[in-house]
């Protein structure tokens, strides 16, 4: 659409359609993109640093324009009191369709259709949840509820998440470069999707276009130079998501070339994981290495080693980056050579080179890195490893990295089995003790291997066990990986504890994740819960965390 021309004048073209499915549903899809292509034209990008500034005159309170009108509280706020501390009381930029599920680069970071201002500890609270109805009261935010999976707004503000929301799912459909982000039904956690579709189409139904919102479409087409057309045609939402949520709609007739079915070829797919199944011997009733206080360490037997290997089943994973596995042997109790190729720590080999005899004692073996691909569905095309094995200084190694790089039908990408540092769980200052100043070493080096990887082109999947929780609002590890130089970084989970009943009855955060780069995230769908719960303590103090990755035609 042209700037400055509005799509209410925009005619639509409106008859009665075939019956059969089909018809409907090719219409449909080229209502949809109809409206992509309307959505789309005219879109200028603006620079992030600018939203702020936009988004206050967007939301100026009309009783004060020294103030903007906060999304969530409805409160008249300072518009020199942003912050970027949710510890702070004052307002930053709320993404109604959150940056970790797809728009954390541009166009998508800085699009205003997309941009709330909210106050700052509300907005930390609603994170990346995905909308719906439920929960507990916010606290700050008046009828404003959230649980661990949803977030409910008060009821003067759904419509407008509503129409913000269809509006990325159209707007951004996967061509020109940009991620295809989806509206669904259910809670997503992370991904491309967000939810739920049929709550949020009940809330444009029941929170209708005010007079406030049209003139803010207008205020942003002149900033950059599309409209929300849900906004200017209500109707359209219910034409283009009506039928997925059961309400009887007619859609308009968008040509009339449909005279053949359309065919929609559904992608392959694969699943990555990682898991620590913690201190892995392969021997019935012996085990791999002693604890630090000298006592015996995990001991399994016949039961033990069958409910690890349901796990693997009920993981059901392609690759999977595998961590304190104490030898090829061991691995392959659980992942047969017919149905598995494995790629194993070039260390261990240099280990049993130095000592032929170190498996034959619980004082002399270790544990290892490795990576295990499904024949039947990829292939290993090489391998390179990853030196991260610093010594520390008491002369111990940390463990060395392996990465595999893996062919699917054509689809050619790094995967990399870690298992950094433990001990440096939280400390900022990587200087004060051996554990994080070991860590301190390990990470440019990973950094540099991602970094180089990315800047040749290649999707990169890190599978690790990063004996760090990542998810802190200012952690120094993830902000050295992740520097947007030359790429920016996607970890799951983000920002999400997990349950893992083994080692704790409460959720916790983890440590244990996956990190893509910016070209494998373009094909990559999180389930809403990311990771498996392992009740049994003869298993493993790790949940294996997984992802799926949709290929490319």
């Amino acid at each position: 659409m042209r700037a400055g021309f509005h799509s209410t004048l925009l005619p639509v073209v409106v008859a009665l359609l075939s019956t059969s499915a089909w018809a409907e549903g090719a219409n449909l899809m080229a209502l949809r993109e109809q409206t992509h292509e309307r959505l789309k034209e005219g879109h200028q990008r603006i620079g992030y640093r600018a939203t702020y500034d936009a988004l206050a005159d967007l939301n100026e309170d009309p009783d004060n324009a020294a103030n903007v009108v906060l999304f969530y509280t409805g409160r008249s706020q300072p518009k020199e009191r942003r912050v970027n501390e949710d510890s702070q009381n004052g307002w930053n930029r709320e993404h109604i369709w959150p940056r970790s599920h797809g728009t954390r680069q541009s166009p998508m970071k800085s699009d205003l259709h997309n941009l709330k201002p909210a106050d700052s500890t509300v907005n930390s609270r609603r994170g990346n949840l995905d909308f719906d109805v439920g929960g507990d009261p916010e606290g700050e935010a008046p009828d404003t509820f959230f649980d661990f999976n949803s977030f409910e707004p008060r009821d003067d503000v759904k419509g407008d998440v509503a129409r913000a929301l269809f509006y990325v799912d159209l707007r951004y459909e996967g061509t020109d470069g940009e991620p295809d982000l989806v509206l669904v039904e259910g809670s997503t956690g992370f991904g491309t999707a967000a939810g739920d579709l049929c709550t949020t189409l009940d809330w444009h139904l029941s929170d209708p276009v005010t007079e406030e919102e049209r003139v803010r479409n207008g205020m942003i087409e002149r900033l950059q130079g599309n409209r929300n057309l849900f906004v200017d045609e209500p109707d359209l939402a219910l034409q283009i998501f009506g039928v997925s949520c059961g309400h009887d709609v007619t859609v308009p007739i968008m040509g009339d070339d449909v005279d053949e079915p359309a065919v929609i070829d559904e992608q392959p797919g694969l699943r990555l994981a990682t898991w620590n199944i913690a201190n892995f011997w392969h021997v019935d009733g012996e085990h791999l290495r002693p604890r630090r206080d000298g006592r015996p360490g995990l001991i399994r037997v016949a039961s033990d080693y069958q409910a690890i290997l349901d796990v693997i089943g009920a993981l059901d994973a392609d690759i999977i980056g595998l961590q304190e596995i104490a030898s090829p042997e061991a691995a392959r109790r659980l992942f047969p050579e017919t149905e598995w190729d494995l790629v194993f720590s070039r260390r261990f080999s240099d280990d049993l080179a130095a000592d032929p005899d170190r498996l034959g004692s619980s004082q002399t073996r270790d544990i290892y890195t490795a990576l295990v691909v499904r024949r039947t569905v990829a292939k290993v095309e090489g391998t390179e490893r990853l030196e991260l094995d610093i010594l520390h200084e008491d002369g111990l190694p940390a463990r060395e990295g392996i990465a595999a790089l893996i062919d699917v039908d054509g689809f050619r990408f790094w995967a990399v089995s870690l298992h950094m540092k433990s001990g440096c769980f939280i400390d900022n200052d990587l200087t004060r003790r051996d554990d994080c100043r070991t860590l301190a070493k390990q990470i440019p080096i990973l950094e540099g291997w991602v970094d180089e990887k990315s800047a040749a082109g290649w999707p990169v999947a890190l599978l690790g066990d990063f004996n760090r929780r990542l998810d802190r609002g200012h952690d120094t590890v993830r902000e050295d990986l992740d520097d947007l130089d030359p790429v920016d970084l996607f970890k799951i989970p983000h920002r999400q504890e997990l349950m893992c009943s083994t080692f704790s009855k409460q959720p916790r955060t983890s440590i244990d994740y996956i990190i893509v780069n910016q070209a494998l995230w373009a094909f990559t769908h999180v389930s809403a819960i990311p990771n498996l719960d392992i009740a049994n303590p003869m298993i493993s103090d790790h949940c294996p965390v997984f992802i799926d990755v949709r290929l490319p035609d």
